[in-house]
């Protein structure tokens, strides 16, 4: 008898490699990954979403990195882009990459976000050639969870983010 393995990582990878196999018989050319803890702290929210997709240069990925890190987490994941972001789902470049990347990730138990950061984490022919389509924005912060950073941490406010991002229309991360 087979066993369920219930890995978050490993079942948000193939959910989320499976979501591409979706998109693209349907002609979907990009879509925006919104965890249930992200939330618009502007108006016109999606309409900046849509702007960003169709308008400007080409890319792959683009999103925040982690902007609340604890100093332990910058030195290999700190240009990381979170999975919540939005993607490139026509370009065969980056999909073959994407599903390398998760295949290696899977074996393991690597969150698709860091698969995907690992193809540009090292300096290589392909990290100068491909980077510029890594898009680090303004427009999503990333905040993340309560880090082990001790008492550093405080909660955002709209406000808050507002000061530290003037140009940000939405935050991803817990805000307790």
């Amino acid at each position: 008898m087979n066993e369920t393995v219930f890995d978050h990582h490993i079942n948000t990878a193939v959910q989320f490699e499976k979501l591409f196999d979706l998109l693209s018989p349907m002609g979907i050319d990009y879509f925006f990954q919104m965890e249930p803890d992200t939330w618009p702290v502007r108006e016109h929210w999606l309409d900046k979403i849509f702007f960003e997709a169709v308008c400007g240069n080409d890319f792959w990925i683009k999103g925040s990195t982690f902007r609340n890190a604890p100093r332990r987490y910058l030195h290999y994941h700190g240009d990381h882009i979170n999975g919540n972001a939005l993607y490139n789902a026509r370009d065969p470049e980056f999909l073959t990459l994407l599903r390398k990347q998760i295949r290696q990730g899977l074996s393991r138990s690597r969150p698709y976000d860091l698969a995907l950061w690992d193809a540009f984490a090292r300096p290589s022919e392909f990290r100068r050639d491909t980077l510029h389509l890594y898009v680090h924005v303004d427009w999503m912060f990333n905040y993340g969870g309560k880090p082990d950073n001790g008492n550093d941490w405080k909660p955002w406010t709209p406000k808050s983010i507002n000061e530290r991002s003037p140009r940000t229309f939405l935050v991803h991360g817990k805000n307790e």
